[in-house]
């Protein structure tokens, strides 16, 4: 589906590095999708034309650093020279490495900086054992044979099965924390696509892998040394490093202090508040086990009341005098009633609405309970956290329960910031460790069954009757507790109360056998299986991870998962281009119930999708510069995808606005250049989905057979309740990495500040310029980045958003009218609104104009606060979750 070329006026002449092209003798630089044709992208190298940067082969990403894309996509085009036929190789340039492997069958399944590990064979000679390079930072660091044998791949007819490769650890032998790697052929110096990415070793130190690793250098270096001096460096090395650990070795104690030591006798007391959470700790002894647990609760105070609900279950040691007051109270029994009865007894006595299980042998961690609390919204039942080992690695992330009703902790001994276990999810059931249920519905369901007296899956029955109920059972992870399991009974499974673990595991599986028959048989494919509740999937990509408070493309973008989420789809989010984690942006996702992709755990959208659990119904590819990096990507990978692009606001649109505005030929060129592409990636797509109609109208010209939907996203009024004396001006919205942000707040400082006349216009948004900066003064002033908007919003009188090009919806519009402020706008602001009649009103295209009606709604409370009213109106009508979402379900088919 090659479009007609491009053609670039040559000379042309690159900004960043002032040489010019075509040089002697011409060129030809092509790209092509060929989406639907079938045709292959081009892999061949190719490069900047004025030679200011290199092209990695298949890249479909890179632009000259001067600012003039190269790649027109499926459109290819044309600098100077003779054409290419469309499909045709380009010519591989000298000093690039060699095109990637496409004779070469091979996936690496495992990529961390503990191991990578997959398989590898060339179908062209199949008796040759391929022998791979590992190279780090482009330096050769190991070679491996892939001649193991997996018999997974001989049942998938791939030669003799005898084909998997290992190599670990790879942090022994990186140069630092973060390397890039490579595989390689050594007999071709063909490179395994799936094996290009970076790994990152957190936190190094010496285990067995390594000292294995050394034995084996140490080994290798003796093999090979053919006079004693070419030991003598191995051996002075060894020598240092020795010394160094019988230095560090003589500075600590012969013995650590016992584990679990910890000072008992310190009294304990909760203040005194009507609790919204009853903590129900149950205690058989191990006072000091309780102290310490009683102790972290204090520690770490929640911003929820709550009270803990001590239940004595007959102890003999210090717990039966503890000195405990306030909101801790004790619960004590005359006689044992095992882990079922005291639970039980504690819920009967509790006073907060919502009860919360937990063990006594548990150390809480900032932020637990307000984590768990947030989460049980309404249709969930159940509530667990994450459960760590107190080394810090995972204890169980949420159960799976097996066909024949025996429980997995889901994730054992994993790290817990693996994203697989780091979002909210459904899950089988939620250890009794620390459960959180409704104290109605806990008291509806009879609480936990004594059929299962005295303990053990009284909490996986528990979940299965929430379940049943209606109700979801889920797993936060956000919210994480240490675990010391078995401080309180041991682990031995023949003895004690341990031995119920194996006389309910035959009640449950009797009492649920229908239920259970629907479940996997043991340990057969534990992560699909831990997503059992799972819809459909869909995996939704976006340039970078979205910081919603930042620009409304993010709003937008945020929104839009939450969409598919609404629609019933499990959503998986990846980066662009694949970093570590964004901080408290990637958790405010995760807390949604979205799982997100990063460095060190994933590194390329290629292993993300290869090693998904299942393959995706949907791939969403939000904005412009995802669906041209990964389209055809996601065609080839999974091709029973449905692929949707959306755009945010056309691109070239506004590039084209832009250049019009500033008179600037090399950005109309470019804007024409991206027209093309991004008019094939619509076509390309499955469907496209815009936020504006009139950008839905205008590819209805232009592209009379795509499948273009207009959804928009969802947007809560907030109005504020500060009455109008008490709040003062006007205020403009913008991230300022968006250029037409800058351009407004240039125009405001030439044009309209003259006319305010004492009316103050504060500036928010992240990322001020030093041009937009150096606008503050006078009755400007700019404020920057503010984490939250109604408290800024609620201070003013009316917003104003005088933005003279763009593209698409805008934000700062829907936030302003949102927030109650009638939003002084040009028609460029207002573009796709479909603003009523009573609405058009705010619509200015001058200054003078714009600063006139300013000044009204600064002056005259009655019109601002009809203005105002219209406006939440029109937001309720248009903006409305249930409106937008079929919006979604309409675009998805």
């Amino acid at each position: 589906m090659a479009g007609r070329a491009a053609e670039i006026p040559v000379p042309w002449r690159c900004p960043r590095s002032g040489r010019s092209w075509p040089p002697p003798g011409g060129a030809v630089v092509r790209t092509s999708l060929g989406l639907r044709s079938g045709l292959e992208p081009c892999v061949a190298p190719s490069s900047c034309p004025s030679g200011c940067q290199r092209v990695r082969a298949g890249s479909m990403t890179d632009s000259c650093r001067g600012g003039f894309n190269i790649y027109a996509g499926p459109a290819w085009v044309a600098l100077a020279g003779p054409r290419v036929a469309p499909g045709a190789r380009c010519v591989p340039m000298p000093d690039e490495p060699p095109p990637l492997a496409a004779a070469l069958q091979c996936s690496v399944d495992v990529f961390t900086a503990q191991e990578i590990a997959g398989w590898v064979r060339d179908p062209a000679a199949p008796d040759r054992r391929v022998e791979l390079e590992l190279l780090l930072d482009d330096v050769p660091m190991a070679r491996v044979v892939a001649a193991n044998y997996r018999p997974d791949l001989e049942a998938a007819g791939i030669g003799d099965g005898r084909h998997g490769f290992s190599i670990r650890p790879v942090h022994a032998l990186m140069p630092g924390t973060l390397a890039s790697v490579r595989l390689r052929d050594t007999a071709t110096g063909h490179e395994l696509i799936e094996g290009m990415g970076r790994v990152i070793h957190r936190a190094g130190g010496f285990d067995a892998g390594v000292g294995r690793l050394l034995s084996g250098l140490v080994e290798n270096s003796a093999r090979r040394a053919r006079t004693a001096g070419e030991l003598a460096p191995v051996v002075a090395s060894l020598r240092r490093a020795l010394a160094m650990a019988e230095a560090a070795q003589a500075g600590l104690p012969e013995r650590a202090a016992a584990h679990g030591a910890h000072d008992a006798s310190a009294p304990l007391s909760l203040p005194e508040t009507v609790p919204e959470v009853s903590v129900i700790i149950p205690a058989h002894n191990q006072w000091a086990v309780t102290h310490a647990c009683l102790t972290s609760l204090i520690a770490q105070m929640p911003r929820a009341s709550f009270e803990v609900v001590l239940v004595d279950d007959a102890s003999t040691d210090e717990t039966r005098d503890a000195a405990l007051s306030g909101n801790i109270r004790v619960l004590r029994q005359k006689a044992n009633l095992g882990f079922i009865g005291a639970c039980n007894a504690g819920a009967a006595a509790a006073r907060g609405r919502v009860l919360l299980f937990l063990n006594n042998d548990t150390i809480v961690t900032p932020g637990w309970l307000d984590e768990m609390l947030a989460t049980l919204a309404p249709g969930i039942g159940v509530v667990g956290a994450a459960l760590l080992n107190d080394d810090g690695t995972l204890q169980e992330a949420g159960g799976i329960i097996w066909r024949e009703a025996d429980a997995w902790s889901y994730g054992r001994n994993e790290d817990p910031d693996d994203p697989r276990y780091r979002f909210l999810r459904d899950a089988d059931y939620v250890s009794g460790a620390a459960l959180m249920i409704p104290a109605a519905l806990f008291r509806e369901l009879g609480g936990f069954d004594a059929h299962y007296a005295p303990a053990y899956y009284e909490d996986v029955d528990l979940c299965f009757r929430v379940r049943a109920a209606g109700q979801r059972v889920v797993v936060q992870p956000a919210a994480r507790i240490i675990h010391l399991e078995g401080a309180s009974h041991g682990r031995d499974i023949e003895r004690g109360v341990k031995r119920h673990q194996v006389l309910n595991q035959a009640r449950l599986r009797e009492r649920w056998a229908s239920t259970l028959a629907g479940h996997a048989e043991t340990g057969r494919n534990p992560e699909a299986e831990a997503d059992r509740a799972a819809g459909p999937r869909a995996l939704f990509i976006d340039e970078a991870t979205p910081t919603p408070d930042r620009d409304a493309g993010s709003q937008a973008s945020v929104q839009h998962m939450r969409l598919l989420q609404g629609l019933g789809y499990r959503v998986t989010f990846a980066p662009s281009e694949f970093q570590e984690e964004a901080g408290a942006y990637t958790r405010a996702l995760e807390r949604r119930g979205i799982q997100c992709l990063h460095a060190p755990w994933r590194h390329s959208l290629e292993e993300a999708l290869l090693r998904m659990p299942a393959p995706p119904e949907v791939i969403y590819l939000y904005r412009y510069g995802s669906a041209r990096r990964h389209l055809a990507l996601a065609r080839r990978l999974a091709p029973q995808a449905r692929v949707v692009f959306s755009v945010c606001d056309l691109h070239f649109l506004r590039l084209e606005r832009e250049a019009a505005l500033e008179g600037d030929a090399l950005l109309a060129a470019q804007a024409a250049v991206i027209r093309q592409e991004e008019l094939s990636l619509i076509a390309a797509a499955d469907a496209t989905v815009v936020h504006s109609p009139e950008e839905a109208a205008l590819l209805a010209r232009l592209l009379p057979r795509a499948r273009v939907h207009v959804v928009t996203w969802p947007v809560t009024p907030n109005p504020t309740t500060q009455p109008f004396l008490e709040r003062r001006g006007t205020c403009f919205l913008g991230g300022f990495a968006h250029a037409p942000n800058v351009d407004a707040v240039l125009w405001m400082g030439r044009a309209l500040r003259p006319l305010l006349d004492g009316l103050p216009l504060t500036i928010y948004g992240s990322g001020p310029t030093p041009e937009v900066l150096a606008e503050g003064h006078g009755d400007i002033r700019v404020a920057g980045f503010v984490p939250e908007l109604a408290p800024a919003l609620h201070r003013h009188r009316s917003a104003v958003a005088p933005l003279r090009y763009g593209a698409g919806i805008k934000g700062k519009v829907l936030d302003s009218l949102a927030h109650g402020l009638p939003c002084v706008m040009t028609a460029v602001a207002a573009e796709g609104l479909g603003l009523p009649e009573e609405l058009r009103w705010l619509l200015a295209e001058d200054a003078a104009a714009m600063a006139e009606k300013l000044h009204r709604l600064e002056t005259d409370a009655g019109w601002n606060a009809r203005l105002s009213e219209a406006g939440l109106s029109y937001i309720r009508a248009r903006f409305g979750e249930q409106a937008v979402r079929a919006q979604m379900r309409a675009a998805l088919g």
